[in-house]
């Protein structure tokens, strides 16, 4: 053996010596950079942890499908002899392509993971070793060399049964991460299901907190309307809307518009988050073939909430601008709910609005400070309400951890569609800046004991500067039940089993 490797090498053909010991240099480097860190742990997932979190066999096992092509190179270009006549080495190439697309396919998933920082800073060594590698190989397998004809059907044979199964495992894994996203098999509404309409603003989160509620068979969502007021414009996010629905397997739930403006002032969110959420952050969802409603948003809400034999619960999930120009419209409304559960406002801690907003406020959160008058207006309707705000939302962080195990647990379109959401958005997950606003909000609205409440009298400031939209105590306020904290591990729990068609 050791004489026939030396013979190769110095074969009396230049151009045989050279492809072979290109194929061979390629295989040894594609077998060492695969086992090498292909990727900065800590950077790219923001965690902390030891070298075999970053290596996984290159990572996510793609060093298992570059080690095992070079191995094979690294045999052709031993035992493979020259024959006559000039062809490429096409099982080679085919080979050494493989090696350089998976990875390709790597960078890319990093790029999405961390579009801002980009792979130079979260990759490592190991990913660069192996992508030169499979250069080198496949440099190697097209340079066109005599060969013989002969004996050397076997080995062919061999190479294009290895170059198939490579092929094969590589494109399962590329379906595997990203599948098609197709419309569920939704959940039997039960009988007695609680009657539900949401007013949403159509932020990511908020996308997260409709998924959820759409797979409990206990909740019976039967109306959604969007605010144009809030992150979303009314037109985007009713479409956007519209295909959610779609997505759940429940094409046929009415989506209304509302206004385009609060009731008064004109905050707003910053442009690049707007046109964000009504690009869907670049995802794409089944197409809804229904229209939305002819209706308004406020139109479709007093059908609604007057027709139902039942007291309606509420939940609303971004500036109150619809549901306060409803209850200025029709306040006799609120005998007909049986609670409004409100994700907003900030009232033993710190506001969210500050320098994206270009604002000094440090007290309001976004969904008050878009719209104080219609935040004041609910609050003081009357109505039994929930608040939910980042008082017990600062409990609730979407983790690495949680995105972990999402990835992992991901057995539906829903859950599919959820893991991209929280994909796009890993640069503010990675920082600890995102958090499970609405979705928390969904979840206290059907399970009780998730959180903590506190009765408070609390009003809204509506008065322009640096406090508008702050929620306070007062004596003059009305008496609101607000969750105070919340139970994280159980909300994860909750939401996976809610996307994954776990509930009953």
């Amino acid at each position: 053996m050791a004489s026939d490797v030396l013979s190769f090498i110095y074969d009396k053909e230049p151009h045989v010596q050279v492809r072979r010991v290109l194929i061979i240099t390629g295989g040894l480097i594609l077998i060492i950079g695969s086992r090498l860190p292909w990727i900065s742990a800590p950077v790219l997932y923001g965690v902390e942890g030891p070298a075999s979190e970053a290596i996984e066999i290159g990572w996510e096992g793609s060093g298992y499908i570059t080690g095992g092509i070079g191995f094979i190179l690294l045999l052709t270009g031993v035992f493979w002899k020259g024959r006559t006549g000039k062809r490429y080495s096409i099982p080679s190439a085919i080979l050494a392509t493989l090696a350089v697309l998976v990875v390709v396919g790597c960078f890319y998933r990093i790029l999405e993971i961390d579009p801002n920082g980009g792979f130079l800073r979260a990759t490592d060594v190991g990913i660069y070793v192996t992508f030169i590698g499979g250069l080198l190989a496949l440099v190697g397998a097209v340079c066109r060399t005599p060969v013989n004809q002969g004996k050397q059907t076997p080995i062919l044979l061999i190479m294009v049964i290895s170059s198939g199964l490579m092929l094969a495992l590589l494109l399962g894994r590329v379906r595997t991460a990203s599948p098609s996203l197709e419309p569920i098999t939704p959940h039997a509404v039960a009988a007695d299901a609680q009657p539900v309409v949401i007013d949403t603003d159509m932020a990511a989160d908020d996308w997260l907190a409709i998924l959820y509620l759409l797979g409990r068979s206990d909740v019976d969502v039967q109306a959604i309307t969007v605010t144009g007021a809030g992150e979303a414009h009314c037109s985007a996010g009713t479409r956007n809307a519209l295909n959610l629905v779609a997505l759940a397997g429940r094409p046929e739930i009415p989506v209304a518009c509302g206004r385009e403006t609060p009731l008064e002032g004109d905050h707003a969110f910053p442009t690049e988050w707007r046109e964000r959420v009504d690009n869907l952050l670049g995802l794409t969802l089944p197409e809804n073939s229904r229209e939305a409603s002819s209706e308004s948003a406020v139109e479709l809400l007093t059908r609604i909430i007057q027709g139902s034999p039942q007291k309606v619960h509420l939940i609303t999930l971004g500036p109150l601008t619809n549901v306060g120009e409803l209850l200025e419209a029709e306040p006799g409304l609120v005998m007909n709910l049986e609670m409004i559960t409100v994700m907003g406002g900030a009232v033993e801690v710190a506001g969210n609005v500050g320098p994206p907003s270009n604002s000094e406020n440090e007290v309001a959160d976004w969904n008050f400070y878009v719209d104080p008058r219609a935040a004041a207006e609910v609050l003081g309707s009357g109505a039994p309400i929930t608040l939910v705000p980042l008082d017990a939302t600062n409990y609730v962080p979407v983790t690495m951890e949680f995105y972990r195990r999402l990835e992992k647990d991901r057995t539906t379109s829903v859950a599919e569609f959820v893991y991209r959401v929280l994909a796009a958005q890993e640069e503010y997950i990675r920082s600890g800046s995102y958090y499970f606003w609405d979705p928390l909000a969904a979840a206290i609205a059907t399970e009780e004991g998730l959180a903590t409440f506190q009765e408070m009298s609390l009003v809204v400031v509506e008065e322009e500067g640096p406090e508008s939209g702050r929620t306070l105590e007062s004596e003059r306020g009305f008496i609101i039940r607000v969750a105070m904290t919340a139970d994280r591990e159980r909300l994860e729990a909750l939401f996976l089993d809610a996307v994954n068609g776990r509930l009953p």
